[in-house]
C-alpha cells in the first residue's frame, strides 16, 4: 500500500466574521477573532479516508512556517466514503499562513504539506 500522498491543494478560503465585539470606548476589543473556512481537493488514498485516517489544518502568523511547531486543529475520518475536506478556524485579527496534511493509521505523520495560502483575519 502506497504511504506517500500528494499534497493537498487548498482551494477555497471564505471568510466569516464572528466573535467580534467593541470595547467600552467604542473601539475594537483585542481578543476580537475570526472564522475562517478553508476548504481543499480530497485525498484519494483509502488510508486517508478510513479509521485512523484525515487531514490536519496547521496555522501561523509566520510566512513559510514549519509545521512541527505550528498550532493545528485534527479534521479526521468519521465516517462515509471519505474524509471531510473543509474545517473551520477561529483565529484573531491578522495575517495568517495555512497548510493542509493527509494522514492514515499507515502513516501518522503524514503527507508533504500543501501550498502556504495566506489570509488575513478581519472583523
Amino acid at each position: 500500500m502506497n504511504t506517500h500522498y500528494s499534497p493537498i491543494l487548498l482551494i477555497l478560503l471564505a471568510l466569516a466574521t464572528a466573535g467580534c465585539s467593541n470595547d467600552n470606548n467604542g473601539g475594537r476589543d483585542e481578543n476580537s477573532t475570526s472564522t475562517i473556512v478553508v476548504n481543499w481537493d480530497p485525498n484519494r488514498e483509502s488510508g486517508v479516508n478510513n479509521a485512523g485516517g484525515g487531514y490536519r489544518v496547521y496555522h501561523s502568523t509566520i510566512p513559510g512556517f514549519d509545521i512541527g511547531s505550528a498550532d493545528f486543529i485534527d479534521v479526521p475520518y468519521v465516517s462515509g466514503s471519505r474524509a471531510p475536506t473543509s474545517a473551520e478556524l477561529t483565529l484573531p485579527s491578522g495575517r495568517h499562513y495555512i497548510k493542509v496534511v493527509a494522514y492514515s493509521a499507515l502513516n501518522p505523520s503524514g503527507s508533504a504539506a500543501s501550498d502556504e495560502i495566506a489570509v488575513t483575519s478581519l472583523f
